[in-house]
């Protein structure tokens, strides 16, 4: 409940405990700067970092918007309303002359509020926002057409780019997907638009953990790493599988924390 924060505040009342283990994403770092929490990840004992997942920039096979380019481009000319998670982010719709291009993101510090808003800092667009609750919203928005343009998850919308029911634009990120199913998607760098923004996926354990109970968990996580179980889960996720464990994962952490920063605080 509300983008994690329910379940990281139960979790920080069992520090010092080695019982526990919370799988974990980019909500760890966009809460406490953006709502008013008890915790940050430095809360907590960062113990592995499962791989990044890189969202898709999708619309209905019908709409004008051919390309991540493109989108900026028409931004500029016409208003285009984006889609935040009412849970942390404000009511941003706005009200445009002419035609409206309305695109749906869910997490108002998230990996789909990031992109948008790189893409107006680093390329000169102009997104308005709506808010949804989730992915599960903001995909039934776009896919109802109240919304033009949606920033998602390759999990949650490659039922529907299989059956046509969507076209991917572009891939948040620095190198395509090998992956079949997107492996012909361009990336929004390829289109000179360059953004790039990977929600991270991970597991975390209580903070205050003596270290031999944390270097036991890390130690698992290195055995689940080589193991056919991760490899499925990653393919089953369409994720990048860029792992990170205990120090690394921390460091990857203060480095992604700072990034979001720079968009709740610009």
């Amino acid at each position: 409940g509300g983008q994690g924060a329910v379940g990281y505040s139960y979790f920080l009342a069992k520090a010092g405990s080695p019982d526990y283990l919370l799988a974990t994403e980019t909500s760890l770092l966009s809460l406490p700067l953006s709502v008013d929490v008890a915790f940050s990840y430095r809360s907590f004992t960062p113990i592995m970092k499962i791989g990044d997942d890189y969202t898709l920039l999708v619309a209905l096979p019908g709409s004008p918007i051919t390309s991540c380019a493109d989108a900026v481009a028409q931004s500029r000319g016409r208003r285009v309303l984006a889609g935040i998670s009412g849970a942390v982010g404000p009511d941003a719709v706005a009200q445009s002359r002419g035609r409206r291009v309305l695109a749906g993101i869910s997490g108002a510090v998230g990996p789909d509020a990031v992109v948008f808003s790189q893409m107006e800092r680093v390329a000169g667009a102009d997104f308005d926002t709506v808010p949804y609750e989730g992915g599960g919203e903001t995909l039934a928005a776009v896919l109802g057409g109240q919304v033009e343009l949606a920033s998602l998850n390759p999990s949650e919308v490659v039922g529907q780019l299989r059956a046509g029911q969507l076209k991917a634009l572009c891939v948040f990120a620095d190198q395509r997907y090998t992956y079949p199913e997107l492996a012909g998607i361009p990336t929004s760098v390829e289109q000179g638009v360059p953004v790039s923004f990977a929600q991270f996926r991970g597991m975390i354990a209580p903070g205050g953990l003596n270290p031999q109970a944390a270097e036991y968990w890390i130690g698992v996580a290195r055995r689940f790493a080589d193991s056919p179980a991760y490899a499925e889960y990653v393919e089953s996720e369409f994720l990048q599988p860029r792992a990170a464990f205990g120090e690394e994962f921390t460091a990857y952490l203060r480095d992604n924390e700072g990034l979001l920063a720079q968009v709740v605080r610009r």
